[in-house]
């Protein structure tokens, strides 16, 4: 008998569940987004729309979690539902950066006024860069050679890229003997290259010019830019023109 009073319990237990849930009030409006891939052009804002279900009050904030790929960081956006049935939102600002492959997993996290999300309340969001692949360029210098013996002078180069990168990165080059040679005129170790960091445009190299008192002319050496991918080719080849202030000896007569 005691078997059969507590089976009857929870028969009813059960019945009570059902019918609470039967007549459970469903929630007074659902927000989700229109789809589940969204794209666009980083200097057109990328955005991600969502629409509702039921009758939104027009104070309802929403708040929307995007999380970054590659990277993994975390952006929250907060605003208050209008008036029309769909609502777009931007996600990416545009910045001047060449960083291309950037996407976005973007959830609908909460819903103010006793909404609930529904599905799909994740979507992608895939941006597109507007930003072309950075060129290195280099400029041409010119300096006077010195009478000292030793390095007198300097010269500075100035390597710059078209756009900046969101991540370090450098630039490998080489000095070439024209006129001017290595160890007599301009003193380069055969080595080197120059660094950018994350944001920086602009980088200089300072080569050493050796002075004399020889009459010798003009004379000059090349500076190569060799960039790797993503960097790309502009002006890679820098001149560095040597100007002699050394007065020519007359000939005896």
């Amino acid at each position: 008998m005691r078997c059969a009073h507590v089976t009857a319990r929870v028969f009813v237990f059960l019945l009570l569940a059902l019918a609470g849930s039967a007549f459970a009030a469903p929630p007074p409006f659902t927000i989700s987004f229109t789809q589940t891939q969204f794209s666009g052009v980083e200097n057109e804002h990328p955005s991600v729309a969502l629409t509702h279900a039921g009758a939104v009050p027009s104070n309802t904030i929403i708040q929307l979690r995007a999380v970054e790929s590659p990277g993994g960081g975390t952006s929250w956006i907060t605003f208050s539902w209008g008036t029309s049935d769909t609502q777009v939102v931007s996600v990416v600002q545009d910045d001047p950066y060449y960083n291309p492959g950037r996407s976005f997993a973007v959830t609908i996290w909460s819903v103010g006024n006793g909404g609930v999300s529904a599905e799909p309340i994740t979507a992608t969001l895939t941006v597109i860069d507007n930003e072309l692949p950075p060129k290195a360029s280099i400029n041409d210098v010119t300096v006077v050679e010195g009478t000292s013996p030793g390095p007198t002078s300097y010269a500075v180069f100035t390597i710059s890229l078209s756009s900046p990168l969101t991540e370090f990165t450098d630039v490998g080059l080489i000095v070439h003997d024209q006129s001017a040679k290595n160890g007599l005129d301009h003193r380069w170790s055969g080595q080197g290259g120059v660094y950018f960091y994350a944001g920086q445009q602009n980088a200089t190299i300072s080569i050493p010019i050796i002075g004399d008192d020889i009459p010798e002319g003009t004379e000059y050496f090349t500076v190569e830019l060799v960039p790797q991918s993503p960097v790309q080719p502009g002006k890679t080849i820098g001149i560095c023109t040597i100007i002699d202030d050394d007065d020519a000896i007359s000939p005896p007569y």
